[in-house]
Order: C-alpha cells, then sequence, then structure tokens
C-alpha cells in the first residue's frame, strides 16, 4: 500500500501471519489500514469509504526489514572480471567504475533494489552508500530519499563516508574518496533529511566506512555529528587486507570508543 493511500480493507484474509512474540496465525478475518496504521483486525469489519481488497486466496505478512543494502551495486552483478574475486579484489576492480558515479545511476540502482525488495515483500529498508566522488556535485541522498518515495518504500539512507585512499594508506582510490570536512558538511545536509516521528518513512543514519578507509578523526567526529542530529551512526568492519592496515585499524577502533 502506497503511504498516500487512505483507507484499505483485507477481507476474509486466508491467513494472515501476526508477527507477534505468540507466532498467532489468523484465518478469515479482515483487517482495516488507515494510512501507515493498522487499525482493526477482525471479523466482517465495516468498510465504509475503504479500499476493498478480496484476500480469500492470500497470505498476509508483516513487512519485511532489510538493514544493509548497497544499492547502486545492483547495476554492476555481472562483471566478468570481478565475478569470482575475494572482497578487496572485488572492490578494487569495481572502484574504477564507481568513481564515474552520477545522480541517475543512484536513483536507476535504487529504484532497481527497492522493487526487489518490494517484490519480495520488503517494505522496510535501509541502505549503506558510501561513494561521494568529489568531482559529482549532487545530493545523492537526496536522490535515495526521492526514488523510496516513488515506490513507498520506508527508507533509512546511511550516509557512508570515505576520507582515506591509496596516497594515505588505505583501500580505495584518491579519486572515490573525500576531504573530511566535505563528508561533515555532505553528512550535516543528508541529517537535514532525517524525520524522526514514529510513522516516519524517511531515516538518515551517518555511516562512516570500515577502518582502512577513514580516520579516527573522522569516526569521532561522525558519531558526534550523528547524536547532535539525532540521527544513528553506524560503521562497517571487514577483515583487513594487510598487516599494515590491520595495525592501523585497530588504532583507529581504539581511538573512537
Amino acid at each position: 500500500m502506497h503511504p498516500s493511500a487512505q483507507r484499505l480493507l483485507l477481507r476474509n484474509i486466508y491467513h494472515l501471519v501476526v508477527g507477534d512474540a505468540a507466532d498467532t496465525r489468523l484465518r478469515g478475518v479482515d483487517l482495516l489500514i488507515d494510512g501507515p496504521r493498522i487499525v482493526d483486525v477482525g471479523h466482517n469489519l465495516p468498510r465504509g469509504e475503504a479500499e476493498l481488497l478480496d484476500c480469500s486466496t492470500k497470505l498476509v505478512v508483516p513487512g519485511l526489514v532489510n538493514t544493509h543494502h548497497h544499492m547502486h551495486q545492483s547495476l554492476q552483478r555481472a562483471v566478468p572480471a570481478v565475478q569470482n574475486a575475494g572482497l578487496f579484489a572485488w572492490l578494487s576492480g569495481l572502484y574504477p567504475i564507481w568513481q564515474h558515479l552520477t545522480a541517475d545511476v543512484v536513483r536507476v540502482g535504487t529504484q532497481l533494489a527497492g522493487a526487489e525488495l518490494l517484490l519480495t515483500g520488503c517494505t522496510t529498508t535501509s541502505d549503506h552508500h558510501y561513494l561521494f566522488p568529489p568531482t559529482l556535485d549532487a545530493d545523492l541522498v537526496a536522490v535515495q530519499l526521492d526514488a523510496a518515495r516513488e515506490l513507498g518504500l520506508r527508507f533509512c539512507a546511511s550516509r557512508g563516508s570515505m576520507s582515506v585512499g591509496q596516497r594515505g594508506g588505505g583501500l580505495p582510490p584518491d579519486a572515490v574518496v573525500q576531504d573530511e570536512e566535505a563528508i561533515l558538511r555532505s553528512c550535516e545536509q543528508a541529517a537535514s533529511h532525517h524525520d524522526p516521528s514514529p510513522l516516519s518513512m524517511r531515516r538518515i543514519a551517518l555511516a562512516p566506512c570500515a577502518p582502512f578507509s577513514v580516520s579516527p578523526a573522522l569516526l569521532a567526529r561522525s558519531a558526534e555529528l550523528a547524536r547532535r542530529k539525532g540521527c544513528a551512526c553506524t560503521r562497517t568492519w571487514p577483515r583487513p587486507p594487510t598487516k599494515s592496515v590491520t595495525a592501523r585499524s585497530a588504532s583507529a577502533a581504539v581511538r573512537s570508543r
């Protein structure tokens, strides 16, 4: 159901999974939705002005929640050179493609991944988008939020960040990392989209990447900014690729606590 819809009555549900701790299952019941809320479950509920949907052959379950995604990568699933590569070889093989990222690519990738999720029963998702090439002048968080809104998908945009490129001993090439002050300005802009209301369709999290692509200072400042703006804050922690990066990552972890 799109959030712009008003009232919807699911009539005579074949099998309703309530999704509570008791794993309650109901049959032959109606379910009334008013905007973003389920307001009633029972038998022979009055229709009123609600749109009616016959569910006598339908399984009805709560919308699934996807807690992690990289939606733009939906458009790079079949690159032969990295099809069977390990994580870091895979990243290194795709960074040269990602450095040419555009707002249209982010929009289409979000639409594709969002449609796939909806088709499999997922109605709420997070996306960790961490590629913001410094040559690209676009609000990619707003692009993703608009794409999710058009689909009717409840969306948490996790604004990722990478500030340490190969020149500084990190994994990503310098063409895909940003200056830390630019990152924090962009994160502040992203946080302005955050809607903390209980039925919000739009949330923001600040999500600096793994310690081998961000500095300890950026980790700490991102966390402080998230607290100040009332947003969530998270980070990625995959296995570092080399001993030298391992040592720097461990140092970053200790300092950011």
